[in-house]
């Protein structure tokens, strides 16, 4: 007659693996017999390709040789936002269009338009109906007014940013 007597399964504690490179993180918990199971997920706190957090959470007693589901940040996940149209609106009427999409305002230009009255944008950079990235700068020309209209069509303008000036919005 043999007689084994077992003190059980074993338990160790989790490493505490958050803000690894998921490498190293890999690295530690195999070390300690753990199966390492990767999951992606978007973060905007933790950076891209380091570890969010473990299941079972870090510094529990776990059972050695048992299942670690390791979170791996993707970073920020970046929403898409529809360009409006702009032409046909004053500069500030765009700007506002934009805030209101999540965009921001970038170079207001002034050009001469044949189609447009003064202070009306006439084109846009990215054009209407367009998925980008929120927060994506998009310019657009504001019309001086037609060239041929015989006189400055830009006078009394000069306090306008969009002229040399970044077009950013204040604030």
């Amino acid at each position: 007659v043999k007689l084994t007597i077992s003190a059980g399964k074993e338990y160790v504690q989790l490493p505490d693996v958050t803000n690894r490179d998921f490498t190293s993180a890999k690295a530690l918990l195999e070390a300690y017999t753990f199966t390492v199971v990767p999951l992606n997920e978007y973060s905007d706190v933790t950076e891209e390709g380091k570890v969010i957090r473990t299941e079972p959470e870090s510094l529990n007693m776990v059972l050695k040789e048992s299942e670690v589901i390791v979170y791996i940040s993707l970073g920020p996940e970046s929403k898409k936002v529809t360009v409006p149209s702009l032409i046909g609106y004053t500069k500030a009427q765009a700007q506002q269009l934009l805030a209101d999409a999540g965009l921001a305002a970038g170079k207001a230009s002034k050009v001469f338009s044949d189609e447009y009255a003064s202070g009306i944008v006439c084109a846009q950079a990215i054009p209407a109906n367009t998925l980008v990235d929120e927060g994506t700068k998009v310019a657009f020309s504001v019309s001086k007014g037609s060239q041929n209209a015989g006189g400055d069509s830009d006078t009394g303008d000069s306090g306008d940013a969009g002229e040399g000036g970044d077009g950013e919005p204040v604030g």
